[in-house]
């Protein structure tokens, strides 16, 4: 591993020289996107677009900077999918920042992670509003879990039900817990988080 002070002076002079910003490595997200690491500590996907969050970093210092988020961001790629690269970025420049490592990202980027359901419509009325639709939740925090949700004809039950996929079949069976309202769900998938267990 090169000593800081020469990574230092290898910056300096790839910024005083002007030189093409070269690809460093590439990874994979869990979902099969390409994202590279440029030479200036940028980081784009496979056609070389700009991935939003990627520092635009100008100087030695901040070069130095960004290169060591994009590493901690290329050691932990693999585990997440393509539309969590840009928070991962967010998450791993604040990391390099204070010195962290990927364990550091890891903890960050599964605390307060935000819970966006992903609905996929199983049954419509004739109108083409949803009557019922499924929430796969995401793979490394509730692995082969999802939400039901009927909404209409809940009648005294809960509207939201947690189930479990069967493989990955599509069919899904009942645990038996279920809410009302999104808020309480919402508080249940973070106290049962597998990401929030490992912490």
């Amino acid at each position: 591993m090169k000593r800081a002070a020469q990574l230092d002076r290898e910056i300096a002079a790839s910024l005083a020289s002007g030189a093409k910003d070269t690809v460093l490595a590439r990874r994979k997200t869990a979902d099969g996107k390409i994202v590279a690491l440029w030479s200036d500590g940028s980081l784009s996907w496979a056609l070389g677009n700009v991935i939003k969050g990627s520092p635009n970093a100008r100087t030695a210092a901040q070069v130095k900077e960004a290169l060591a988020a994009g590493w901690l961001v290329l050691g932990e790629v693999e585990l997440y999918d393509a539309d969590e690269v840009s928070r991962l970025i967010a998450v791993a420049r604040k990391a390099a920042q204070r010195g962290g490592d990927p364990g550091d990202v890891r903890k960050a980027f599964a605390e307060d992670a935000p819970l966006r359901p992903i609905w996929t419509v199983m049954e419509a009325d004739r109108d083409g509003t949803p009557r019922v639709r499924v929430w796969k939740l995401p793979r490394l925090s509730h692995p082969g879990q999802a939400v039901w949700d009927e909404t209409r004809g809940a009648h005294g039950r809960g509207r939201y039900h947690v189930m479990r996929e069967v493989g990955r079949s599509g069919t899904f069976k009942p645990t038996g817990v279920q809410f009302h309202d999104l808020r309480a769900l919402a508080q249940y998938l973070r106290e049962t988080s597998q990401l929030a267990a490992r912490k």
